[in-house]
């Protein structure tokens, strides 16, 4: 993938999508939008960690409508969303395709064979466009988890206060129990 997350060739498709469902002008930035959009990724940010402190986890709960409901002020409603190979346009679309990523760890977590144990940002940041950068980690924890960090990467683009794209990668996991 290179040094940046939008080097080389594994991001072609995705960007020719961008261009062309939410035009934008990457570094023409100005400084105070910079200074809001890094406000507003620490507010989405937050958002998020307060929807993984809810106990919508433990019960029957619609995560794209959770998901919609908390978060839907923040993207905007042609987002695109790269996860893994897969592009996803359009807000309910997004929210549907992170649900969907979420719901098999719904019976893990229902039956009591797993928690949430740790859930947090571990670094904010902006790269050389102007695009903010967070890096995430999530450890299950109860008696059939390996302990293992789960790490991911968001990157998100913002333009008038809305994400209007974001690309999520997964990181090396690290450690387990019993190392």
């Amino acid at each position: 993938m290179g040094d940046g997350i939008w080097t080389g060739d594994s991001c072609p498709g995705w960007i020719a999508t961008l261009v062309m469902v939410a035009p934008v002008a990457l570094n023409l930035m100005s400084p105070g939008e910079a200074l809001r959009a890094e406000a507003l990724e620490s507010e989405l940010n937050a958002a998020i960690l307060e929807i993984g402190e809810e106990d919508f986890l433990l019960d029957n709960f619609d995560l794209k409508s959770l998901f919609s409901e908390s978060l839907s002020r923040y993207y905007s409603d042609e987002v695109v969303l790269w996860l893994g190979a897969e592009l996803t346009n359009g807000k309910h679309a997004f929210f549907q395709r992170l649900a969907d990523v979420l719901e098999p760890v719904h019976p893990f977590l229902e039956m009591g064979m797993a928690c949430v144990g740790l859930f947090r940002v571990l670094s904010s940041s902006r790269d050389s466009q102007g695009d903010l950068i967070s890096e995430w980690e999530a450890v299950l924890g109860g008696p059939y988890s390996t302990g293992a960090a789960i790490r991911w990467r968001t990157l998100r683009v913002w333009k008038q206060r809305v994400v209007i794209a974001e690309r999520i990668e997964a990181l090396e996991s690290v450690g387990q129990k019993g190392t």
